[in-house]
């Protein structure tokens, strides 16, 4: 992609979340009702397994989740160890992913990490860019940049403890 792509991509997801930042959660059957489409899109082409997770308290995105155990895709009673999400806000056609690992070492608390982008299995990443091209063709607006999603929401605070939120707390939830 040229310079002025690139340029001109990163204004267009700017003025989305800026519009997404201004609206409220719609908590109607839009967005799921995307979420499920995509689910079966993806289910069909690749043969998964998904499950759909609702949004609700604090979250602000509907999910497809799909459980791995190593490259082979499980469902979560088969001893998944990579949990692979892509969440769908209801605040606008956006669209994120995330990744948790199985904690093989931990007895107790946390099971499952969240893993940042340059952490995640090679595998995934490849399904990323393939997952993308297709929440693209379903007018969602793919935003994979960590730096922006962590960065404060001016003006916005968390529902749940009333803190500064950042920008994937406004757009996706605080409890994901």
């Amino acid at each position: 992609m040229t310079k002025k792509g690139v340029t001109t991509m990163k204004k267009t997801i700017n003025h989305i979340i800026k519009q997404a930042l201004g609206s409220s959660a719609d908590y109607k059957e839009l967005s799921l009702k995307k979420a499920r489409k995509i689910a079966k899109i993806i289910e069909d082409q690749y043969n998964f397994s998904t499950k759909i997770e609702l949004a609700g308290n604090y979250t602000y995105s509907n999910k497809i989740v799909f459980y791995f155990h190593d490259k082979i895709n499980r469902k979560k009673d088969d001893n998944p160890n990579i949990e692979f999400e892509i969440l769908i806000s209801e605040r606008g056609a956006i669209a994120t992913f995330i990744c948790r690992l199985k904690n093989e070492s931990a007895t107790r608390g946390t099971l499952w990490e969240f893993a940042e982008m340059e952490n995640w299995p090679k595998f995934l990443v490849v399904l990323k860019d393939e997952f993308s091209k297709i929440l693209s063709r379903e007018k969602l607006h793919v935003v994979n940049d960590d730096e922006l999603l962590q960065a404060e929401a001016q003006g916005h605070l968390t529902e749940l403890d009333g803190v500064q939120a950042n920008m994937f707390e406004v757009l996706f939830g605080e409890v994901i």
